[in-house]
């Protein structure tokens, strides 16, 4: 009895976690891109248009402030060093289709 409430709470200690943490990512990037838009706004969009209009700036650099906090995004992919992947490896580098 006390182990299937034990279980049922880390259960839902997992998920409460979870949603905390995909919240956090979401109220962090749209921090850092509110920073990026009021930056953008004052010192490039307003000086370098001919006609500054606040709205008009608000929306590129909207647009421009998140292609550039999400677009260099890389992942981390383990190479395996096992004879399933040393196979098609040799394969690739002997007959020069490797892409």
């Amino acid at each position: 009895m006390k182990t299937q409430i034990f279980k049922n709470s880390c259960t839902i200690f997992m998920i409460v976690a979870t949603c905390t943490m995909m919240f956090s990512a979401k109220i962090s990037l749209s921090t850092n891109v509110e920073k990026c838009v009021k930056h953008c706004i004052s010192n490039q969009c307003m000086k370098v248009s001919g006609k500054p209009n606040p709205t008009t700036c608000e929306g590129d650099c909207k647009m421009f402030c998140n292609t550039q906090l999400t677009s260099h995004e890389e992942f981390i992919v383990p190479k395996s060093n096992g004879v399933a992947d040393t196979i098609p490896n040799y394969i690739c580098k002997k007959f020069n289709t490797c892409s």
